[in-house]
């Protein structure tokens, strides 16, 4: 009987260590995983800092356009022809900012229980599902006369290259007319606002992302 009572005794704890030693296993297993997804999540996240910063760089030299322009405007100065150069980059809104979300989505398809942090957990997550959408709402502002705006262009302007400069030449096909269009005028006013109003959002959204960023490095370390 003690025997026997031994032997199951032994099984039992047999059992037990080998179900200790699977569970060790798998949260190693989800622990390397947790690792490599946040590492991935950290790469999308610089990745779009650069994009990020290199757009709002954008937005300042198009703004010197923008100003040119509405300077000449204001002043009533006559059409020259080195404003060609000028119009293309005063009409650009940058609204199509492309913002990656794979890292994140890499975590969704494996499940976000993955991530052990509660805190980080909802801090992606209120990132990716609530700020992330904010910006893309906002610079849909920029996508709603779309349409207008490249017909607007074609109709009046031929379009060229300068090899020299390498930017795109919007030639006016009536440049004595062409500063007194109602339209253009509006457009490039409005155009400039859009502009410092993105600007401020990816700002936001910067910062934003470079908290995200530190605390994701501050976990993987």
């Amino acid at each position: 009987m003690i025997y026997a009572i031994g032997e199951i005794v032994l099984v039992v704890i047999g059992i037990l260590i080998a179900l200790s030693i699977n569970n060790w296993n798998e949260n190693k297993k989800d622990s390397v995983l947790e690792h490599e997804l946040l590492t991935n999540l950290v790469a999308t996240l610089e990745q779009n800092r650069s994009l990020i910063t290199s757009r709002i760089k954008s937005i300042n030299g198009y703004q010197e356009s923008g100003k040119l322009l509405i300077g000449v405007i204001e002043n009533k100065q006559a059409y020259h022809d080195s404003l060609k150069l000028y119009f293309h980059p005063a009409l650009m809104n940058t609204s199509r900012t492309e913002i990656s979300r794979l890292g994140y989505e890499s975590i969704k398809n494996a499940g976000l229980e993955i991530i052990q942090n509660d805190t980080l957990k909802q801090s992606i997550i209120v990132f990716f599902e609530e700020d992330l959408p904010g910006l893309f709402r906002s610079l849909s502002w920029g996508n709603i006369d779309l349409v207008d705006r490249e017909r607007f262009v074609t109709e009046n302007f031929r379009q060229g290259f300068d090899p020299i400069s390498k930017r795109v030449i919007l030639s006016p096909f009536n440049p004595n007319t062409i500063l007194h269009n109602n339209y253009l005028i509006g457009l490039i006013f409005k155009t400039h606002q859009q502009r410092e109003y993105f600007k401020m959002e990816m700002r936001m959204h910067l910062e934003e992302n470079n908290k995200l960023l530190e605390k994701l490095k501050n976990n993987l370390n």
